[in-house]
């Protein structure tokens, strides 16, 4: 089994990944590479100047390109014939050639092949691609799907796939070919959870976040949030790699500690990270972003807004917010009360969704941004919730599904939004 990787970036040798006895694993830049005016690091923790690298920020590191489920990597484990105890093992099969970001990571051997950009395509029907949906839905460890697997990593426990749209059909890529989409069906046991994600983004988007682009879409009687990657784009008809890391990679957290109160990173720690590494105007343009989306899940009560759902892109010494991801709400579901519900960052004082006069000036406080500022924009966003949702449930793709849960979300919002207007008037 190899013990060395060949990190790539832009068919570049960027470093080499090198096992080391033991188990420990170190990273040394290659040093052409490392001094170009316009490299990119693997990560703002792992930066240039320094050049060799080992330890757990490593680690954890590359332990954030894969999934955060474990039966997702026994399965990888046994279709790979590697250990899952190690990152190293799982980046050196062919999934680590298709990680989220722009770095790759290669065997040797394979290192000519990727730099001619070579590669296959296995295109899919409806069908098939339905086919792949329903089997994800019955065996939530089938990412990469069967004859033949697909060949990627994605980070993250909901169960998902990645394919090529190529603008008419949709494919399974292989070699050098990246994927361009994500599509992730309904979680088991909450429905059209799938269409809850798109209508809260859209309504995001709406209300003036930047937020990834989504569709909803039906292939034969399975539907999906079709995800299109913010770290793949099209550039004189050649693909391109974007580089992004989340949070949790960006401060050398382990992805299994994503949640603040289970180790993750704060709000406070977040602004400070992109004070220390952003220029003051961008720093500041982007923490009022991430303040915008801390304000927004706790209008809609999104449970799920921890550290690996905010990242960064990256491209030379440039470091921006990347668009906003995984935005749902628990309000549509009974089963779920809205006194039990937490928060995954603490909003101010505590991770409730009532917000207490105290609330404003600790928020504030964390981000180092004006109360006064903060009030405003939570007022703004409280005061655009009904009628983006509302906006967004009337899209012709999402009419034509005739679901029940739309209304049931445009109703909870309005009624959640009242409440957080009075919370916000209180002194």
């Amino acid at each position: 089994m190899t013990s060395k990787l060949i990190v790539m970036y832009q068919r570049q040798i960027a470093g080499v990944l090198t096992k080391l006895k033991g188990g420990d694993l170190h990273l040394k830049y290659d040093d052409a590479y490392r001094f170009h005016s316009d490299a990119t690091p693997l990560s703002t923790g792992i930066s240039l100047s320094q050049g060799e690298y080992k330890g757990a920020s490593l680690t954890n590191w590359l332990w954030g390109l894969l999934p955060d489920n474990e039966l997702v990597l026994r399965r990888w484990g046994r279709m790979f014939s590697v250990s899952i105890a190690s990152a190293f093992g799982l980046l050196s099969t062919p999934v680590g050639e298709d990680c989220a970001g722009a770095f790759l990571f290669v065997r040797p051997e394979r290192v000519e092949e990727v730099m001619n950009q070579k590669g296959e395509v296995e295109w899919l029907n409806e069908s098939e691609v339905a086919s792949s949906l329903r089997e994800l839905r019955a065996d939530t460890t089938a990412w990469l799907g069967t004859n033949p697997p697909g060949r990627f990593s994605l980070s993250g426990a909901q169960a998902k796939t990645a394919l090529l749209w190529d603008g008419t059909r949709w494919g399974r890529p292989s070699g050098a070919i990246a994927t361009t989409h994500i599509l992730k069906p309904a979680i088991t046991g909450l429905d059209d959870h799938d269409l809850n994600e798109h209508l809260c983004l859209q309504a995001a988007h709406s209300a003036g976040l930047t937020t990834v682009q989504t569709s909803i879409q039906r292939f034969e009687d399975q539907t999906a949030i079709v995800i299109r990657r913010y770290d793949r784009i099209m550039r004189d008809k050649l693909q391109i790699r974007v580089h992004q890391e989340d949070l949790c990679q960006a401060l050398g957290i382990h992805p299994s500690n994503k949640y603040q109160n289970e180790g993750g990173p704060s709000p406070k720690a977040i602004a400070d990270w992109m004070r220390l590494i952003m220029p003051s105007r961008i720093a500041t343009d982007s923490i009022e972003r991430f303040a915008d989306a801390l304000i927004w899940n706790w209008i809609i009560a999104g449970p799920d807004a921890h550290a690996k759902n905010y990242s960064l892109l990256l491209a030379g010494q440039d470091i921006r917010l990347a668009p906003f991801y995984d935005i749902t709400s628990a309000l549509p579901y009974k089963t779920i009360p809205q006194k039990k519900i937490r928060l995954a960052m603490k909003f101010g004082t505590d991770y409730f969704l009532d917000a207490r006069p105290t609330t404003w000036s600790a928020l504030a406080r964390d981000l180092g941004i004006p109360q006064d500022w903060v009030k405003s924009r939570a007022d703004d966003l409280v005061a655009a919730a009904p009628d983006a949702f509302s906006n967004a449930a009337n899209q012709e793709d999402v009419r034509q599904l005739s679901s029940l849960l739309p209304s049931r979300l445009i109703d909870a919002v309005a009624i959640r939004a009242a409440r957080c207007s009075t919370e916000l008037a209180r002194e």
